[in-house]
């Protein structure tokens, strides 16, 4: 039994989200080290092949970088030490392939910072 990959959870280092969560906290988005991975039913890991990054304010990007793999790089986990309320972190244009499965895709994240 196999069905495509239902986002209903994304890994964001040790912190397990709801695909529908829309913020995050400051302590908890400092944490992030990336999509750890997408899991696919029965509980196969879909490894993520990259992503874009970013930090936004207001429609401002503050930080932008291209991630291969899962994790991020570490400049980009210290620019998220710095992160503050207001703020949002985008994970965008997310890749991910799943054995055995044609559900290979596309999905964004995007966290406000509360």
């Amino acid at each position: 039994f196999s069905q495509r990959p239902t986002l209903k959870v994304v890994c964001l280092a040790n912190i397990p989200l709801a695909l529908n969560t829309i913020s995050i906290s400051a302590n908890g988005a400092r944490k992030v080290r990336g999509i750890a991975s997408i899991v696919n039913c029965p509980w196969t890991p879909c490894p993520v092949l990259g992503y874009a990054f970013r930090i936004e304010r207001n429609g401002v990007v503050l930080f932008s970088h291209d991630v291969r793999g899962w994790e991020l790089s570490s400049l980009a986990k210290n620019e998220l030490q710095n992160i503050s309320r207001g703020e949002q972190i985008v994970f965008d244009d997310i890749r991910w392939n799943c054995p055995g499965d044609d559900a290979n895709g596309t999905k964004d994240i995007v966290l406000k910072i509360e």
